[in-house]
């Protein structure tokens, strides 16, 4: 009975370490490009545009893939751009915007002080085949702003999502 259950705990663990594919393995539907965007602020922080979730399910975004890279770097940020295929269809995408740094003490001393800025939400977004679209953003004191936006144009192809 214990064997099972140790089973059970193990397989649950892995499945819970797995990151959604927007794209499965052996899609052979048409597909376009979402990439995350980002504008270094210094050396150890930076403004991030990213999509977190593609359908209530949570994808790699450039915030984890920073921290990643920065870990054991001290303040230093190294700041990691993520882009993914995605299935052209009607999606709904959460996205967040906000303030990634190389320390989280760093992010600590911001979140004390009150200068964290931020603003995230859920669009609906239908991509066209071949296209490929950025996150884009502007983190202010007051009404942030994030949405999609097609590279070919640079015009937004969701709305606006505005933090208050």
């Amino acid at each position: 009975m214990s064997r099972i259950l140790i089973g059970v705990t193990v397989a649950l663990f892995l499945s819970a370490c797995q990151t959604y594919q927007p794209v499965p393995e052996g899609y052979a539907g048409p597909t376009a490009t979402l990439s995350d965007s980002g504008i270094g602020v210094s050396g150890a922080k930076a403004q991030l545009f990213v999509a977190r979730e593609i359908d209530g399910n949570k994808i790699v975004d450039s915030f984890g893939a920073s921290a990643s890279a920065s870990q054991g770097q001290g303040f230093r940020l190294y700041l990691q751009v993520i882009s993914r295929k995605l299935p052209v269809r009607q999606l709904k995408v959460k996205l967040y915007g906000g303030v990634a740094t190389g320390a989280p003490i760093y992010a600590l001393f911001d979140q004390l002080t009150g200068s964290v800025q931020s603003v995230d939400g859920i669009v609906d977004f239908t991509p066209v085949a071949g296209a490929a679209y950025t996150v884009k953003g502007d983190l202010r004191d007051t009404g942030s702003s994030i949405w999609i936006e097609d590279d070919a144009t640079h015009q937004p192809v969701t709305n606006k999502i505005t933090a208050k």
